[in-house]
């Protein structure tokens, strides 16, 4: 028997070799005992790899879970995100109802109607005839600059307003508001103009029409008061013929067509028309004018006065009606 260490030769039935201490049979029983932790080891492995397959499979099919789920929700918060753009946009008013109509066949039909409205006394009536929500949408504020070659910021009831165009519901709804606040100052100026005229005394009646402030006395307080308690009497309002440029003298209207070529590029609109409408109130004919504008196939009223009045001498402050006498228009 030789030692399984030092291979030095060993007597029969010794423990440990005399050589170098190593125990006599350690290989064996260390062999052994290797090979029950192989076998061991071996036993496990198919276990052990299913365990891992089984693992493997649950975590794809976790990882596939997962993965959808996230992307479900990245689907949402897109739509989400496109769906709080587009209520941002100037489609979107604040949420609030829509303000101005269907629109009409004509522009002729359109003016009839804000007369009709008028003489009814039905203020939204007369919102909904003119463009508003449309108006908002279409409106190229570049053009409107390159137009007017100017930046007024506070001027919002004018012809040519300043919007805000950051999109959100709350400038959508100041852009709305503005709008309305523009068609109820040139109504308010229309209105006053036909209440003055019921005044005898041309001093006065100018002084009510002009934008110089008038220093009131005590005694003329109460004028004042019964002028503004006095009813220009638009119940009686019969409504008469549409007028042309023409009928007031134009037989050239280049003049107008160049301003409405502009002006369509500023509105952004298919077309647009100078329409001016005769009435008659409390024994007097009147003459309403204003610029109508076609948005697809509908026409809306955009604009009080037009190129026709001011090429005419009417004052803006007329809110565009005037007493007819009152123009250079031969009957």
């Amino acid at each position: 028997m030789y030692c399984s260490k030092c291979g030095k030769e060993l007597p029969e039935n010794v423990k440990f070799c005399n050589e170098c201490g190593n125990a006599v049979g350690s290989s064996v029983e260390e062999s052994n005992l290797s090979g029950k932790s192989d076998n061991k080891k071996n036993d496990k492995t198919p276990a052990r790899s299913s365990g891992n397959a089984f693992s493997l499979v649950l975590g794809l099919i976790i990882g596939i879970a997962v993965t959808s789920v996230v992307a479900l929700l990245l689907v949402l918060l897109r739509s989400v995100g496109a769906e709080s753009k587009k209520s941002s946009g100037t489609d979107n008013f604040a949420n609030t109802s829509s303000v101005q109509g269907e629109g009409f066949d004509t522009p002729e039909d359109a003016i009839r109607a804000y007369a009709e409205y008028l003489r009814d006394g039905d203020i939204n009536g007369i919102y909904s005839v003119f463009a508003v929500e449309s108006y908002l949408k279409h409106y190229d504020m570049k053009e409107a600059f390159e137009y007017t070659h100017a930046y007024q910021p506070y001027l919002q009831n004018t012809n040519n307003p300043i919007l805000l165009l950051d999109g959100s519901d709350l400038a959508n709804g100041i852009n709305l508001e503005s709008r309305k606040s523009y068609i109820k100052s040139e109504l308010y100026k229309s209105y006053i103009y036909c209440m003055a005229q019921q005044i005898d005394d041309e001093e006065i009646r100018a002084q009510i029409l002009s934008t110089n402030p008038k220093a009131l006395e005590d005694e003329d307080i109460d004028d004042v008061i019964s002028f503004l308690e006095s009813n220009p009497g638009f119940k009686d309002m019969k409504i008469k013929d549409i007028m042309k440029p023409s009928d007031f003298g134009f037989e050239r209207e280049d003049f107008m067509n160049d301003s409405a070529d502009s002006l369509k590029k500023v509105l952004g609109v298919d077309d647009i028309e100078n329409v001016s409408l005769r009435i008659s109130f409390d024994g007097d004919d009147y003459v309403i004018f204003m610029v109508a504008a076609r948005y697809g196939n509908k026409w809306y009223l955009v604009n009080f006065n037009n190129a026709v009045c001011y090429r005419l001498g009417v004052s803006s402050l007329s809110g565009g009606m005037v007493l007819y006498d009152s123009l250079a228009v031969s009957n």
